[in-house]
């Protein structure tokens, strides 16, 4: 089993703080009322996806610090490093992976 990472201090005390907390509805509700127009803008810039509100049904127990339910497999499509600009590490990746490698397929 590998070790768990090494909890940043950051980490350390959003999870001392929010321990055992319940959330007031009011409150976050109030919050996220005050971000939101900053959220609509970064998250339209930005393209993502926020898995649990895309998908809300597949998710429990929302004012949990920890996620419960989900998928069991994402599966998309990563992105890709063009060919052009890994010329210089070529060699190593046919050495690496000599059954697999092909010189003009992208990463």
């Amino acid at each position: 089993i590998p070790a768990r990472p090494k909890e940043s201090e950051l980490e350390k005390k959003k999870r001392e703080q929010e321990n055992g907390k319940k959330f007031d509805a009011h409150e976050v509700a109030v919050r996220l009322n005050e971000w939101l127009l900053d959220l609509q803008v970064n998250f339209n810039r930005a393209h993502f996806l926020h898995w649990q509100v895309g998908f809300p049904g597949m998710w429990t127990q929302w004012e949990s610090v920890d996620l419960h339910g989900g998928f069991d497999a994402v599966i998309g499509n990563p992105p890709y490093v063009r060919q052009e600009l890994i010329k210089e590490i070529k060699p190593a990746l046919k050495r690496a992976y000599p059954d697999t490698y092909s010189g003009t397929a992208d990463l």
